[in-house]
């Protein structure tokens, strides 16, 4: 009689991404072997530890279930002994993220054709990160919980160039939710360097403003698309040379693909990200949003709404520098001894200043880049205006286009530039 195989949470869990004959790195006493080949889901295994004691249990397990000539029991440390020819999965389990690194960089030929299911008592983001870097597809990343603890499994495979998502497809996808087409004529929006074509893409780079410094962040990362919120390529170039962003990004063939406009009146843009961050910070309600500048069903420039709170101007500038992670603000003091009616505009839209202040709905505008005469305009209306600087109202676009295509293309290194910095300093 057979004997029969009871798996705990963790180990089913591990069970149910195995697709064939695998090996079992630091085996559980033969349980997981022993169980796939009963039940018909392969027809080999190997069971692999550093140690004696487990694999003594696991050829135990394995004889007292009759299937000992289908298991072998192999002393190795990790997969350097472990002869993974004849096998369609590995499993590395029950170990420490940095032990599991050690094992996957220590035999580098042994996992590049092989379905892998990785679980670590900890760190397991450090897998995550090895094997994005190192061209891995995430097939699935989930938790399972078991006797009291949560356990993180990550199933992923080595992937070939044609499984690469294209350029095309980034671009498709952004296309989606934030339309290239709302630029109304007046930006660059789109692919600025490369095509939109089926090259694969090995990683991307988030950024405000595409800088020499963030095409050389992108060249040492490996990332062969740039996402920027201001396109590299403003208007038309009469000379190319070595010091534009633009010429360099060509020259290591990295595509470029700016937004702007589009991004600042659609509906999950600038203004939407301006919203939930301001409830956030202030810890607020909204109500009544609407555009300032409608151009279009649903989208526009800039946003206006009420909050059910008063918030004083003590709280107010000072909460504002930390929502937008800015070096500084600018502002004038007005008539409101509270803030209730927010008005705000994304980039530079000081010219906005007297049709706000005039109309009488809002209590104070926030934007950035405004000039001296648009000061002058608020303090001719005892009208409270706030310069939050251009980088500061927008650099949030690129968290979330990576939230956006991490959804989904979790495969892909995507990252925002660390080199997606204010681009000047201040004297304190």
């Amino acid at each position: 009689m057979k004997k029969h195989i009871c798996l705990g949470n963790r180990l089913s869990f591990i069970g149910e991404f195995i697709t064939g004959n695998f090996a079992d790195i630091g085996t559980d006493h033969g349980k997981l072997p022993v169980y796939k080949i009963l039940s018909g889901q392969c027809n080999y295994a190997i069971a692999a530890d550093i140690n004696e004691k487990p694999l003594s249990k696991a050829r135990l397990l394995s004889h007292e279930a009759g299937i000992s000539e289908k298991i072998l029991c192999c002393k190795s440390d990790g997969l350097i002994d472990v002869d993974v020819t004849p096998l369609s999965d590995i499993v590395i389990s029950g170990m420490g993220g940095e032990l599991i690194l050690n094992i996957l960089k220590a035999s580098p030929e042994k996992i590049s054709d092989k379905n892998l299911i990785l679980q670590a008592n900890s760190k397991w983001e450090i897998l995550l990160d090895f094997l994005l870097e190192n061209n891995f597809r995430i097939k699935a990343v989930r938790s399972v919980s078991d006797t009291g603890k949560t356990y993180t499994i990550i199933n992923a495979e080595k992937e070939s160039s044609q499984m690469k998502p294209t350029v095309k497809e980034i671009y498709s996808a952004l296309d989606a939710i934030s339309p290239f087409y709302n630029n109304l004529g007046n930006d660059n929006s789109g692919i600025n360097t490369g095509n939109n074509d089926e090259t694969p893409v090995t990683g991307i780079l988030t950024t405000t403003d595409i800088t020499n410094s963030v095409v050389d962040e992108a060249i040492k990362k490996g990332a062969n698309v740039i996402i920027s919120h201001h396109p590299v390529i403003w208007e038309p170039l009469k000379s190319l040379c070595p010091h534009s962003p633009a010429v360099r990004a060509v020259s290591n063939g990295i595509t470029c693909i700016g937004f702007h406009l589009p991004f600042d009146v659609a509906e999950i843009g600038m203004n939407k990200l301006f919203c939930d961050k301001f409830a956030e910070t202030f810890g607020v309600n909204i109500y009544g949003r609407r555009n300032l500048e409608p151009t279009g069903a649903s989208v526009g420039y800039g946003v206006i709404f009420e909050i059910y709170a008063e918030i004083l101007p003590e709280d107010f500038f000072p909460k504002l520098k930390t929502l937008f992670g800015t070096s500084v603000i600018r502002f004038t003091t007005g008539k409101a001894k509270t803030f209730k009616r927010i008005a705000f505009a994304s980039g530079g839209c000081g010219d906005l200043t007297v049709k706000i202040a005039e109309s009488g709905d809002a209590d104070v505008f926030i934007t950035g880049d405004c000039k001296h005469s648009h000061f002058i305009d608020a303090k001719n209306r005892n009208f409270c205006l706030v310069d939050c600087g251009h980088w500061g109202t927008e650099h949030m676009f690129s968290g979330a286009i990576v939230d956006i295509l991490r959804g989904q293309f979790p495969e892909l290194k995507i990252d925002i530039a660390e080199t997606d910095i204010e681009p000047f300093e201040i004297v304190d």
